[in-house]
């Protein structure tokens, strides 16, 4: 849809509805062996995946809601998509806005515990991370992709090393005082993706269209057929490409 498409997307889906197992998402440049604890990773055969685009390591599974924003850099205001940053900061009052149609406190000048914030790349609960993104920019075309953690386990969080490479702002500690999940502070999981749906309408004047992906099976299928550069894989713990799906793959 970034690459071989020109329309503008919003894509919203649980992460849990295809593995009810946590799975580890890198960044294009994330090393397995620098990020995950290996002996965990294979005893439990948590899958590993590179996506396409960079930014931090993420635990993600049942509990994960995962937002993407696709679309056309002249759809949004010319200095939103100069880079990664000002497209950052744009994404942050996306969601800013519809956070507090969702009850939650997005005043800056507050200091609560469950008061909303961008900082660095993550959004944050006062100082706790609940959720992560990461931004791709080509010569026409955006991406701006979240996942959100709406529930976890802290165990799986753990499946991660305490990385050298952090935002200042988690002052290294470890994934329990770190992360917070959104549930301790909203109550219906749905709420904020229908939040961020309607705010994509009335705040940015975007015509929305709901697509069903059974309804339309045809229509993605030919999308996705078509031809463009594919960087997102599964790997291993040695950083190597695998064929297929990582959990089912012998060459662990």
């Amino acid at each position: 849809m970034y690459r071989a498409d020109s329309h503008n997307w919003l894509l919203i889906n649980d992460g849990g509805l295809a593995r009810p197992q946590p799975s580890v998402v890198l960044g294009i440049s994330g090393k397995p062996h620098q990020m995950c604890h290996a002996a965990r990773v294979k005893q439990e055969r948590v899958p590993l995946y590179r996506r396409f685009t960079g930014g931090g390591t993420v635990v993600v599974g049942k509990g994960t809601t995962f937002v993407s924003f696709i679309g056309n850099k002249t759809s949004l205001p010319e200095q939103c998509t100069k880079g990664p940053r000002e497209l950052m900061k744009w994404s942050g009052e996306w969601y800013s806005a519809a956070l507090h149609r969702c009850g939650v406190d997005v005043n800056a000048a507050n200091s609560k515990r469950h008061t909303f914030a961008l900082r660095e790349n993550d959004y944050v609960l006062g100082n706790r991370k609940f959720a992560g993104n990461a931004q791709g920019l080509s010569r026409e075309r955006f991406v701006h992709h979240t996942s959100i953690l709406w529930n976890f386990k802290t165990e799986d969080m753990n499946l991660l090393q305490n990385p050298d490479k952090q935002p200042e702002y988690r002052q290294h500690r470890d994934h329990h005082e770190f992360l917070i999940p959104l549930s301790e502070t909203m109550k219906d999981q749905q709420a904020l993706p229908e939040a961020l749906i309607q705010e994509m309408a009335d705040g940015h004047g975007f015509d929305i269209e709901n697509i069903d992906v059974e309804d339309n099976h045809g229509m993605f299928v030919d999308l996705l057929s078509q031809k463009h550069h594919k960087s997102s894989s599964s790997v291993n713990m040695d950083n190597v490409k695998l064929e297929g799906y990582p959990y089912v793959d012998q060459r662990w």
